[in-house]
């Protein structure tokens, strides 16, 4: 096998299954012997801070040495590049479909995007903050933009404050998997509950009244959540889904949308 097919074949291991850290090592081990020295060693340091409990006190740490490593293009997000690259694919496909600014909120955001995140500022965000954010949420913010574009379904975005309220944020946000994926449609069904504006990061708002939010803290981590619960965003069985499953999904309703129009 060549080398790249080796680099291809331990790639496509690591998607198969994302949670699997030997199989990141061994990547990184190829890495290493590739001369890719400083995302090898960025793999090695992800994966101690994925090995430890969430929340673990050397997390910290473990970021701050990632610092060291960064450069002038990011190594985190590494792992989502083939879906960034069709998410960004999409992104352009909506600008060009819609050159009249004809879809909802299209002529307040014309399409522009503000540049993704340095890393070494995002990791000193997560230092802070004593854990690292849903990784394709971070990966989205490293290699794309800060802020996903607005799309037919919502107006608006909320990008990524780096001085924004941490203890907020470390706090966990309380309903668990089964209370949102029961919870009634309507805007405030949130007020039914205590502490919920702890453990979530808001993403946008929608052209009706309600909002997004991703869950960074708690039993539905790396989740979608909004002001209908969980059932507005997927289909039976009613669980969340990942921010790029739920951004990718608002970029082909607005293209679908877009078709429409035509």
């Amino acid at each position: 096998m060549s080398t790249s097919s080796t680099g291809d074949a331990l790639l496509a291991a690591v998607h198969a299954d994302r949670s699997d850290l030997t199989v990141r090592l061994v990547y990184a081990d190829w890495l290493q012997e590739n001369d890719e020295t400083a995302l090898a060693e960025y793999i090695r340091l992800e994966c101690e801070w994925l090995s430890r409990p969430f929340g673990d006190r050397e997390f910290p740490q473990l970021a701050r040495e990632a610092i060291k490593l960064c450069g002038t293009q990011p190594h985190g997000g590494w792992e989502f590049a083939e879906d960034l690259e069709r998410i960004r694919g999409k992104m352009d496909q909506l600008r060009e479909a819609d050159p009249e600014l004809e879809l909802r909120g299209a002529r307040e955001h014309q399409y522009k995007i503000l540049p993704p995140i340095p890393e070494a500022d995002l990791l000193d965000f997560e230092a802070r903050l004593g854990f690292p954010l849903p990784a394709d949420y971070r990966a989205f913010h490293l290699r794309v933009c800060n802020g996903p574009i607005a799309t037919e379904e919502f107006v608006g975005r909320t990008p990524l404050q780096l001085d924004c309220d941490l203890e907020r944020l470390q706090r966990p946000f309380p309903l668990t998997r089964d209370q949102l994926a029961a919870s009634d449609d309507g805007y405030d069904w949130l007020k039914d509950h205590e502490n919920v504006e702890d453990g979530w990061l808001r993403l946008n708002e929608f052209h009706y009244v309600g909002f997004a939010g991703l869950v960074i803290h708690g039993e539905t981590r790396g989740c979608i959540m909004g002001s209908n619960g969980f059932e507005y965003f997927v289909d039976e069985p009613p669980v969340g889904i990942s921010f790029l499953q739920w951004y990718e999904k608002l970029l082909d309703e607005s293209l679908r949308q877009c078709t429409r129009n035509d």
